[in-house]
């Protein structure tokens, strides 16, 4: 059973800044990511493919674990990239994770983002947690847009992404 979960978001700042945040800057989204408290440069994604800086990336997620990440598809002149995830939580019924990003352009400074987050799941414990996955994954991706778009417009994190940077370091 194929999951599917798609978000999208018109940002306030040029195609080619978010473009560039996504794709060229893919190792470091831990900086601005509320739900990514750890990103780091993935070894084992050896492949860098034509205009990526990284084949691919190492991130800590709540609910998933350790993820390795690398890159599926990767087209710069279209803004558009995929990547695979396996991660350490991931449950046996679920044999492919994918998330996709696109970047149009507005051509007057606004963009619009568009996540969409495919996984593949089988059995009879695949059919039951498929809702579960579906909000899963919805709660990790829109934080994300909200905070790329706030990064993206501003420069700086977003105020949630803040919050959570102030309780770190208070610890």
């Amino acid at each position: 059973m194929k999951i599917s979960v798609t978000s999208s978001l018109v940002i306030g700042a040029p195609a080619a800044r978010v473009w560039s945040i996504l794709a060229d800057e893919f190792e470091t989204v831990a900086q601005w990511a509320s739900t990514i408290p750890v990103s780091t440069h993935n070894p084992l994604a050896v492949h860098v493919p034509k205009g990526a800086s990284t084949g691919g990336r190492s991130c800590t997620v709540p609910g998933f674990g350790v993820t390795d990440e690398r890159f599926t598809r990767f087209d710069a002149d279209r803004r558009a990239l995929t990547y695979s995830v396996t991660s350490t939580k991931m449950p046996g019924f679920v044999s492919q994770v994918h998330n996709s990003w696109q970047v149009d352009d507005f051509g007057d400074g606004r963009c619009t983002v568009t996540s969409t987050v495919e996984a593949v799941a089988s059995g009879l414990l695949g059919l039951l947690a498929a809702p579960m996955l579906r909000i899963q994954f919805a709660r990790t991706i829109r934080p994300v847009l909200a905070d790329l778009s706030a990064y993206a417009e501003t420069g700086r994190v977003s105020a949630r992404k803040e919050r959570l940077l102030s309780r770190q370091a208070a610890r």
